[in-house]
C-alpha cells in the first residue's frame, strides 16, 4: 500500500510491525531500511492526526459543543499579536527607513516583518487613527467602525415611547425599525516623500513624522467623504444626501428654523457643522428679533469653542462657504475595514525616500431625516 492512500489505521498498524522486524533484524541495511519507512511513517501520522482535529474542531463547533473563541488561533492571528510587540514595531520603522542591520535582518522578527508585507504594526495603526481624529474631529462624532472587509451594520430607525398598559390587557408591540447600513471598501492613498537624511532621523523622530504625515492625509480625505462623497467608487457624503437644502439663506430666523426642525431624539446629540469662514463672517453677527445672541460662546472666547442655540460648533473646511449642518452625526456610519498599510522606495534621481501609505475607507448616511441644512445657492 502506497503512503499516500495509509489511513491513520494503517499508518499505526504498520509501525508496529516496523518495531517487531527491527528487534528481530540481524541485517544494517534492513534497520536502515526500517528507520526511514519509520520516519516517512510519523509524518505520516502527524499529518492524519492534525486532519482528525480539525475535522473533530468543526463538527464541534457545527452541532455547538464548542464556541468559536475555543478554536486555536490561526497563524494571522498569531502574527497579529506578534506584529503588536515593540521589536516587531521597532524593525517595521527601521525597515521603512532602510536602517536595518544584517543580524536584525536574521532574527526572528524579521520573518514575521516579511510575512505580514506592509501591513502597519497594531499599535501604530491605533496612533495613526487617534491623531487624525486629532485632525479631523468629525471622526469622533459618526460611528466609526474597524471591521475587516464589507460589513452590514444596523442603525436605530424609529423609536416609539413607551405605552401605559391596562393591567390584564394585551400588549402590541411597538413599531419601532432598524436601518441596515451596507459598507464596502474603497482604497485611500497618500504618497509621501523625504530626502534621504531620513535614516539620520532617531526611531521615534521617524514614527512621529510618519504618524502625523498618514494620520493628516487620512483625516482630510476620510472627513472630506464624510460630507462631500458621490457614493460612486467611494463613501456617500451627508451633502450628497442632502443635496436639496432644507432652507436657503442664513438668517436669524433660518438657523431658528434649522434648529427646531430636528426631532428631539436626534437633537439630543445635534451638533453644527460649518466652514470657520462662513460662521465668523455669516453667523456670529446674527441677532434674534429679540435681541438675543444666536450664538453662544461655549466656556470663554480664549477657548475657540461656541454654541448656537445650545448645539456644539464643529469646524471644518470640508464643508463649503454659505453651507451649514445641523443633525446628529452619530447617523453616518463608517468603516476603516483593514488594517493601513505603508510601502517605500528609495528614488535615486533625487536621492529621497517614498513612502506610499494606504487605507481602506467607506461611509454611509444611515438616516437622512437625522440631518437639516442651510446651503445657499452659488450664482454664477
Amino acid at each position: 500500500m502506497k503512503l499516500e492512500e495509509m489511513t491513520l489505521e494503517d499508518v499505526t498498524k504498520r509501525l508496529a510491525e516496523l518495531e517487531e522486524e527491527v528487534r528481530d533484524a540481524q541485517d544494517i541495511e534492513l534497520v536502515n531500511k526500517a528507520i526511514e519507512e519509520k520516519k516517512a511513517l510519523l509524518e505520516r501520522k502527524a499529518e492524519l492526526e492534525e486532519l482528525e482535529k480539525r475535522k473533530a474542531d468543526a463538527e464541534a463547533l457545527s452541532n455547538g459543543s464548542a464556541q468559536p473563541d475555543k478554536v486555536v488561533e490561526t497563524s494571522n492571528e498569531k502574527r497579529g499579536k506578534e506584529m503588536g510587540k515593540k521589536e516587531y514595531r521597532t524593525l517595521w520603522l527601521k525597515n521603512l527607513q532602510g536602517t536595518l542591520t544584517e543580524e536584525e535582518r536574521s532574527s526572528s522578527e524579521y520573518s514575521v516583518l516579511v510575512n505580514a508585507g506592509a501591513v502597519v504594526p497594531e499599535e501604530l495603526q491605533a496612533d495613526i487613527i487617534t491623531k487624525a481624529k486629532e485632525y479631523a474631529p468629525i471622526l469622533n462624532e459618526v460611528t466609526l467602525l474597524n471591521v475587516p472587509g464589507a460589513v452590514k451594520f444596523a442603525v436605530e430607525g424609529d423609536n416609539n415611547a413607551a405605552s401605559v398598559h391596562t393591567e390584564l390587557a394585551t400588549i402590541t408591540a411597538a413599531k419601532d425599525t432598524m436601518v441596515e447600513v451596507v459598507l464596502s471598501a474603497y482604497e485611500l492613498t497618500k504618497l509621501i516623500q523625504i530626502s534621504a537624511t531620513v535614516k539620520a532621523m532617531s526611531i521615534d523622530a521617524f514614527e512621529a513624522w510618519l504618524v502625523a504625515q498618514l494620520a493628516e492625509a487620512i483625516a482630510m480625505k476620510a472627513e472630506n467623504l464624510i460630507f462631500n462623497g458621490s457614493a460612486s467608487g467611494e463613501a456617500q457624503g451627508i451633502l450628497t444626501v442632502k443635496s436639496t437644502p432644507d432652507y436657503s439663506t442664513i438668517t436669524a430666523a433660518n438657523i431658528l428654523g434649522l434648529i427646531g426642525s430636528l426631532k428631539s431624539g436626534y437633537a439630543r446629540n445635534g451638533k453644527i457643522a460649518v466652514s470657520r469662514k462662513t460662521f465668523f463672517t455669516k453667523i456670529l453677527s446674527l441677532e434674534l428679533t429679540v435681541n438675543n445672541e444666536v450664538v453662544k460662546i461655549a466656556t470663554g472666547e480664549a477657548t475657540g469653542e461656541y454654541r448656537i442655540l445650545g448645539a456644539d460648533v464643529l469646524f471644518t473646511d470640508s464643508v463649503g462657504d454659505d453651507t451649514v449642518i445641523y443633525g446628529d452625526f452619530r447617523k453616518y456610519v463608517a468603516n476603516f475595514a483593514a488594517p493601513q498599510n505603508v510601502v517605500s522606495q528609495f528614488d535615486i534621481d533625487t536621492n529621497s525616500y517614498k513612502y506610499l501609505g494606504a487605507a481602506v475607507f467607506d461611509g454611509k448616511v444611515a438616516l437622512a431625516e437625522a440631518f437639516k441644512t442651510i446651503q445657499v445657492a452659488t450664482t454664477a
